[in-house]
């Protein structure tokens, strides 16, 4: 971290430019078990310093902050452990409240006191006043802010103390017609929490969308949580009010709760978390569904499954897929079956949690008279690869002799058991052994005493069916497709389109689109013309969204859409590699929204169509980005698309 600090300041340095030690602070985080919970150690747990120069070349110690103290950073008090509200130690070793309640507090009140001493002010100017200055400072930081539905309340409450009676409102009037909208008869104020939590999702959207530094940041967080959680898919697929105490509380989970809540669905890029085999199951979502498993429970069960670090049930079972682990029900780490970074594991958990464990292991998912832990169903062939990282191998030599490796470590030659009656085989101890025969299965086995060991189930040849893809690669499949349905139900298609696409390879394809609105409804419509033999695929299509988002520019962009969706459709079944088709518009703005190299902002009506379309293109490779022409008026100045 010094050499860090040290490039930083020479690179300054050689530009020009010096740091300033006294505006500058740092931070060193590292987490403790205390018994109960993780928490921050302290500075004096961690001792350490870090010096930078001033702009004479001084040396200087930079201060450090424990990790609850808020620090203002462009604009906000932030602290590692997000907290809103911090302290500050002053020279005579008292305390002094700080972080960002404490500064929109000291906003809110020198607000109030001008208020409160004005005289002679017309109403209109205070509401003016209120929304255009204290309500932007109140929201400049919501993007980072965690607040409280309670907290932004208690700030509110002053505010509307004040100035409720000197814009000409009662002190008693009501909120829910001052924080509603004016379409519905409201005064238009926004409730500060309702504002924080779009000004969330508005973030995350478009961070997410640019593919950002602060993208890249959310993506780990949500891959985090997903594994935190054990649930595969999508965050707001996730019932909150039943997972929540299983999760850390970050800025992500008030997201989760927010969308939940209002019951918005968050399709985000990131990966989701793999089954392993067919018939495969995750574990929490199982556990979830059990009405006999309460809140706490659920937690306690969670922490179990963190601790063995498994995700689905083929982490818990034998290579055969019949059986779970002699260790499924015990505290030992389960099965490698993808590489994952899973958070810092507690030194131990209390007993009654491994008993709560055991018993909804095996009532949930083995059958209830089995003894051996059979599984109901069985797991089938793998959809991953398990050999990477497998323990036990099982190998017959030429003469029939049955041996099991484990992997890079111990050789067992195998023997009879004494007793007939007795179906398996023990193995005992014998030589040790740094490879694994080349024929070798992966195999199972249970411990019957420090030298002997059973194999459980049958060892199995690993078939590696990877899990099939579900993008879609044929016309029809794009047709198919569910989410785009929309835009694709009414494309009727050229009899031939071998032929079709052969005429685009030659360059005799012409594309025209168009799009109209009126009275807030939209529709668009486009066309693939061949020059020379006439064949065409048309595409017309009614424009979603909300009424008073529709607009002949909408419809236009949709009418654009529609042309890029069909050449794409095309380009994955034919390979349209290396040629290009002539667009023919009307709307100069609509191409230029499509054409801007930079991301539209998603409070822009019409972001839904333009990322669409943005999209779409980039499933392109360059050398098909369609051409711009006015079929009036031929023009030379042709503009890329």
């Amino acid at each position: 971290m010094q050499q860090a600090a040290d490039a930083w300041e020479g690179c300054l340095a050689a530009t020009g430019g010096a740091l300033s030690p006294k505006k500058s602070f740092w931070y060193l985080a590292d987490y403790k078990w205390t018994g109960t919970q993780w928490d921050y150690r302290t500075k004096a747990e961690m001792p350490a310093n870090l010096t930078m120069k001033d702009s004479k070349g001084v040396t200087h110690i930079l201060r450090r902050h424990e990790a609850d103290h808020a620090e203002k950073t462009l604009g906000v008090h932030t602290a590692p452990d997000r907290s809103m509200e911090g302290w500050f130690k002053n020279e005579d070793g008292t305390r002094t409240i700080t972080g960002e309640i404490s500064y929109l507090e000291s906003k809110i009140e020198e607000f109030v006191s001008a208020i409160r001493s004005s005289r002679n002010t017309e109403k209109n100017n205070i509401w003016q006043a209120l929304t255009t200055t204290l309500m932007k400072t109140l929201e400049y930081p919501m993007a980072a802010t965690t607040l409280s539905k309670e907290h932004w309340d208690n700030l509110m409450t002053p505010i509307l103390r004040i100035c409720l009676p000197k814009g000409g409102y009662s002190c008693n009037f009501p909120h829910a017609i001052m924080y509603g909208p004016t379409d519905f008869g409201g005064r238009g104020l926004m409730h500060p929490w309702y504002n924080q939590e779009l000004s969330h999702l508005e973030t995350f959207w478009e961070e997410t969308s640019l593919e950002s530094h602060t993208g890249e940041l959310f993506g780990n967080s949500v891959e985090t949580l997903r594994l935190e959680l054990g649930f595969p898919g999508f965050l707001t697929s996730i019932p909150y009010t039943r997972m929540e105490m299983c999760a850390t509380t970050s800025w992500m989970t008030t997201l989760w709760e927010s969308a939940s809540m209002f019951n918005i669905q968050i399709h985000d890029p990131f990966p989701c978390l793999p089954l392993s085999r067919v018939n495969d199951q995750y574990i929490m979502p199982i556990f979830a569904a059990d009405p006999h498993l309460t809140d706490t429970d659920l937690q306690h069960l969670n922490e179990c499954r963190m601790f063995k670090k498994a995700v689905t049930l083929a982490h818990l079972t034998t290579a055969c897929g019949r059986y779970l682990e002699q260790s499924a029900t015990t505290p030992q780490t389960a099965h490698t079956l993808q590489t994952y970074t899973w958070p810092r594991k507690k030194p131990h958990l209390p007993a009654s949690y491994w008993t709560l464990w055991k018993t909804t292991i095996l009532r949930l998912f083995t059958h209830p008279t089995s003894t051996k832990g059979e599984l109901k169903p069985p797991l089938e062939e793998w959809i991953t690869d398990p050999t990477l990282h497998w323990t036990w191998w099982a190998h017959t030599s030429e003469t029939g002799t049955r041996a099991v490796c484990q992997k890079g470590n111990l050789y067992h030659h195998s023997y009879t058991a004494p007793h007939r009656s007795r179906r398996q085989t023990h193995l005992r101890i014998n030589t040790p052994s740094l490879s694994i025969p080349l024929d070798a299965q992966i195999t199972s086995i249970k411990h019957i005493s420090p030298l002997d060991i059973e194999v459980i189930g049958q060892p199995r040849t690993v078939t590696h069916y990877p899990e099939q893809s579900t993008t879609p690669t044929t016309w029809q499949q794009h047709k198919d497709e569910q989410e785009d349905k929309w835009l694709t139900q009414h494309i009727i298609a050229a009899a031939e389109l071998p032929s079709l696409v052969e005429s685009i390879r030659q360059n005799n394809v012409i594309a025209v689109s168009d799009g109209s609105g009126k009275d807030r409804i939209g529709s668009a419509a486009a066309a693939l013309h061949c020059t020379h033999t006439g064949q065409r695929i048309k595409a017309a299509t009614m424009v979603p969204g909300n009424i008073q988002d529709q607009s002949s520019h909408r419809s236009e962009l949709v009418g654009i859409l529609l042309i890029v969706k069909i050449v794409s459709m095309l380009h994955s079944e034919f390979d349209l590699s290396g040629t290009s088709i002539t667009f023919g518009l009307d709307n100069d703005e609509a191409r230029k929204a499509v054409m801007d190299a930079y991301h539209p902002s998603i409070k822009k009506p019409d972001y839904d169509i333009i990322y669409d379309g943005h999209t779409e293109a980039n499933r392109l490779t360059p050398h098909q980005v369609p051409q711009q022409m006015d079929q009036r008026t031929p023009r030379q100045d042709e503009h890329r698309l």
